[in-house]
This record gives structure tokens, C-alpha cells and sequence, in this order.
């Protein structure tokens, strides 16, 4: 059976090099090294739960800078409001198809 393109991804991404303290001290002198440091220190406040949902997001943004280039709201034509009710409509039919499967809502 032929690996998955999701598990090809997967593969590549863990494959990728962690960022060291110099990249992260790097960053924090060139353009947004203020959000950065922002980010940090909000960062630091939150628990390891809260960090998992952030890093999450932060990995989708990045799959998206992959598939579509560096986030630039000003020129970016895309119709976000229409996007997120397709991609929301999306969810909720897999996570009603994940209830039926499992037997819920019978």
C-alpha cells in the first residue's frame, strides 16, 4: 500500500530542523520581531493544553504558506468570510459522518 500524501507530509515536517535559540534570537530583529516577542510572552502565560491548540494553528498557517505563499492581507483576494463558511459546512458533515459510524445519533 502506498504511503498517503498526509503521511508524507507528516514525514517531512518532523523531518524539518526545530528552530535553536539563535533563529528565535534571529527573529527578533528583523521585521515583526515585536509580534514575536509578543507572541512569547503571551506564549509563556498559557498551559501546555492551550500551547498544543496554538501550536496547532501555527502549523495550519504554516501548511498554508506552503500551498499559497506568505499570508499578505492586503493583496490576498481570497474570500475569507465565504472560505470559512465552506470549510465549517465541511466539518460538521465529517463530524456527522464520525457519529453515525460510531453508532451515535441513532
Amino acid at each position: 500500500m502506498s504511503e498517503s500524501r498526509c503521511q508524507r507530509d507528516a514525514q517531512n515536517r518532523r523531518s524539518q530542523p526545530v528552530a535553536t535559540a539563535e533563529d528565535l534570537d534571529d527573529a527578533m530583529h528583523v521585521a515583526g520581531g515585536g509580534l514575536l516577542r509578543e507572541l512569547l510572552a503571551v506564549a509563556h502565560q498559557l498551559g501546555e493544553d492551550e500551547l498544543r491548540v496554538l501550536m496547532l494553528i501555527a502549523k495550519r498557517l504554516r501548511a498554508g504558506r506552503e500551498t499559497y505563499g506568505e499570508l499578505d492581507l492586503e493583496r490576498d483576494r481570497r474570500d475569507f468570510p465565504r472560505d470559512a463558511l465552506d470549510e465549517v459546512a465541511d466539518a460538521l458533515v465529517y463530524v456527522a459522518c464520525g457519529f453515525l459510524q460510531g453508532g451515535a445519533g441513532e
